[in-house]
């Protein structure tokens, strides 16, 4: 039945080989864990990677909003706290997008290059308290 022509784009499906496909996809996707890498990649590495990314984007958008509100706490002025809210909305608004840009493109990196090998991970630095 696997030599009729029917079937012939199938070869090596049942196998464990790679798969006769019309496009070459990398050398690191051969054998019979292809299917995972793609797996993996879409949908566990990039929603991670996406989902770190943007929670340290938060984070520090977060950290900087509590400390202007630190420093607005002390001015007497509602004109000036008021412009100086302004002033950090501006440049958070600008951030959003630099950042949603980055998100673009992690996430065209990861999809056109599924079975890349992924770079060890920056380790996070941690502050010392003082």
């Amino acid at each position: 039945m696997s030599d009729s022509p029917l079937f012939q784009p199938f070869t090596g499906w049942g196998t464990g080989s790679m798969p006769q496909m019309p496009f070459k996809l990398p050398d690191a996707t051969a054998g019979a864990a292809w299917p995972m890498t793609f797996a993996r990649t879409y949908w566990v590495d990039l929603p991670m990677a996406l989902a770190t990314h943007w929670q340290r984007f938060v984070a520090g958008q977060v950290q900087e909003q509590g400390r202007l509100f630190a420093e607005l706490s002390k001015v007497e002025n509602p004109g000036v706290a008021f412009s100086k809210e302004m002033a950090f909305l501006q440049q958070s608004t600008l951030a959003v997008g630099a950042e949603m840009m980055e998100l673009a493109e992690l996430c065209q990196e990861k999809l056109l290059n599924p079975a890349h090998a992924d770079t060890p991970a920056e380790a996070p630095t941690l502050q010392q308290a003082a």
